[in-house]
Order: structure tokens, then C-alpha cells, then sequence
């Protein structure tokens, strides 16, 4: 089944806290600053 939720993730000390449910999980960090910004997409599986 796939599931499509989208939702923040809370940063601690720039870090976050994987998902404990098994699944794979896609990921889009998106920084901005001064004129510039960048993103990357990366995607983890929990067993």
C-alpha cells in the first residue's frame, strides 16, 4: 500500500528522529538564505 502524507519534521540540534513504523519514507530538506536557497530529496527505509 502507499501511503502519500506530507508533514514537517521538527529539527533538533539539526537532527531528526526517524519514523518507527517500517516503510520507506522520501525526505525534502529546503534551506533559503540572503538570495540563495537549495533542496535535496533523499528517501530512507525503516526495517
Amino acid at each position: 500500500m502507499v501511503r502519500e502524507r506530507a508533514e514537517n519534521v521538527p529539527l533538533t540540534d539539526n537532527n531528526f528522529r526517524a519514523p518507527r513504523r517500517p516503510g520507506v519514507y522520501v525526505y525534502d530538506v529546503f534551506a533559503r538564505w540572503n538570495e540563495d536557497d537549495a533542496s535535496y530529496t533523499f528517501t530512507i527505509e525503516v526495517q
